[in-house]
């Protein structure tokens, strides 16, 4: 696994958060959407930043060569680059209906309920998936040390 990579998706949910909130706040009528998405995307967030402290270890600690199979597998990076579609399709959502003018954008929610709902469910995949991983890569380094 890039721990840059990780970083910077990290790096590119954090401005989504923050944007999505911004837009969320003038918007009507989408608050609930929008409080959804934004708890996927905090969950997702906090998945993969537990990933990236499992994928760079603290230098004090015995080194393990089993920590890290997971990280390293197919199904992480596929599930890595599933994510990069995600954010990159909900940033891409967000930008096309924002105008300068606050009041027009309370009248632009860039999501129909269809779609929102297949978004929320995407993010709650991938973060499962992440959320899996990092229990799986917890319950092999706790084995190893108890070798």
């Amino acid at each position: 696994m890039d721990p840059i990579s990780v970083f910077g998706l990290v790096s590119q949910i954090a401005d989504l958060l923050m944007r999505a909130l911004e837009y969320g706040k003038a918007v009507r009528d989408a608050h609930g959407d929008m409080a959804k998405l934004y708890s996927e995307l905090l969950g997702l967030k906090g998945a993969l930043e537990q990933l990236l402290k499992l994928s760079v270890p603290d230098p004090s600690a015995t080194a393990d060569p089993s920590i890290g199979a997971v990280l390293q597998s197919t199904e992480f990076r596929d599930t890595l680059i599933s994510t990069r579609q995600i954010v990159k399709r909900l940033m891409e959502n967000l930008n096309k209906k924002q105008t300068s003018s606050r009041r027009a954008n309370a009248f632009l929610w860039p999501w129909v309920k269809d779609e929102v709902k297949s978004d929320i469910q995407d993010l709650e995949r991938v973060k499962s998936v992440f959320t899996m991983m990092r229990s799986e890569e917890r319950r092999v380094g706790k084995e190893c040390r108890s070798r």
